[in-house]
């Protein structure tokens, strides 16, 4: 199964989409960057989705968490 998104979960309120635009850019090409907020106050709910065109930086990015965890 390939994937272009990646699933973030526990996201500070002072991360916005600029900041993950300028981290994931190392790994790949990034098409979007979705921070899910609250419909009501507009605040983040500590997710978001960054989705690249190719599968590539997905897969870079599992490796380098993968080998950080097994470190």
């Amino acid at each position: 199964m390939t994937s272009y998104k990646v699933y973030l979960t526990g996201l500070k309120d002072d991360i916005d989409k600029a900041d993950l635009e300028e981290y994931f850019a190392e790994f790949g090409i990034v098409e979007s960057v979705d921070i899910v907020a609250n419909r009501e106050t507009q605040r983040s709910r500590g997710f978001a989705f960054v989705s690249f065109n190719d599968y590539d930086p997905v897969d870079k990015i599992v490796r380098k968490l993968h080998s950080s965890l097994s470190s």
